[in-house]
């Protein structure tokens, strides 16, 4: 399983944060968790075989100068095997 994330900060709010997440060989994906500062910005099961998944979060969060930030993508395969993509960074 691949699972990335990146962030870029919105010039109106928060920040655009983009979440991608791919199968590899004979696993699938059935859900993913995005979790920002400790707040779920998104969740759900995914349909049954889904190789590939991608969502756009805009305008999430907040940009506070000094602030820390701690970004977590909670990927189950089919399998119910978890992979955790966990990114930090500091405004």
């Amino acid at each position: 399983m691949n699972v990335s994330a990146t962030y870029t900060r919105n010039v109106v709010m928060g920040y655009d944060i983009t979440v991608c997440a791919t199968a590899e060989g004979a696993e699938s994906i059935s859900s993913v968790d995005t979790v920002l500062d400790g707040f779920t910005i998104g969740s759900g099961g995914l349909d049954p075989d889904t190789q590939s998944y991608q969502r756009v979060f805009r305008q999430v969060g907040s940009y506070t100068p000094g602030a820390h930030h701690k970004l977590v993508v909670r990927v189950f395969d089919d399998k119910g095997n978890l992979r955790n993509y966990v990114v930090e960074w500091d405004d």
